[in-house]
């Protein structure tokens, strides 16, 4: 299959699931937060990330069509979680400094993801595989550890802001719905 080829078929999955994906993203939220007033936002990667870990298993079979399942999978959960995290970041950012917490959030997150990341991918092929065409694997030895520490931060972060939410949650209007306090 030539590059051209794959190229089409990556960008055709990128274009259609991610689409469906980030609005499926913001309802999936909006149940969370209704389900776990005040922290459900923070509970998606919970629910979202164990599954990137099936993705990178899937990297793991030699069948391009599980590469190409694995890729939407990824595209599907990653694209899920960003509803969640760009709402609970103004959940948990004072009024004065929203629009500065999703500046750092973009900001961080394209250098990370798009200078860190691939150039992470490339050294572990090279320098650790020494073969180009271990590729996938390159993917899954930096993948998973970054998605178990993401799934450890996670926690860490719900168990550090559960109880913040208690004071301020009533039985009034909360993020656009009417949600009881939970004991």
């Amino acid at each position: 299959m030539s590059p051209g080829d794959v190229g089409v078929m990556m960008g055709s999955i990128l274009l259609g699931v991610g689409i469906v994906a980030a609005v499926l993203g913001g309802h999936f939220a909006d149940a969370m937060l209704k389900r776990y007033p005040g922290d459900g936002r923070l509970r998606v990667p919970l629910i979202t990330y164990p599954g990137l870990l099936v993705c990178f298993a899937l990297l793991a079979v030699p069948d391009f069509r599980a590469n190409l399942i694995a890729f939407a999978g990824a595209k599907v959960i990653s694209t899920m979680s960003a509803p969640a995290a760009y709402a609970a970041m103004q959940d948990l950012a004072p009024n004065r400094l929203r629009g500065q917490v999703v500046a750092v959030h973009a900001l961080l997150g394209n250098i990370v993801g798009m200078t860190l990341g691939v150039t992470l991918i490339a050294l572990i092929t090279d320098y650790v595989f020494g073969d180009e065409d271990m590729v996938a694997w390159s993917m899954i030895a930096a993948g998973v550890p970054l998605t178990v520490l993401c799934l450890a931060l996670a926690i860490i972060a719900l168990k550090n802001t559960s109880g913040m939410f208690d004071k301020v949650l009533t039985s009034q209007q909360f993020a656009g719905f009417n949600v009881e306090k939970r004991r």
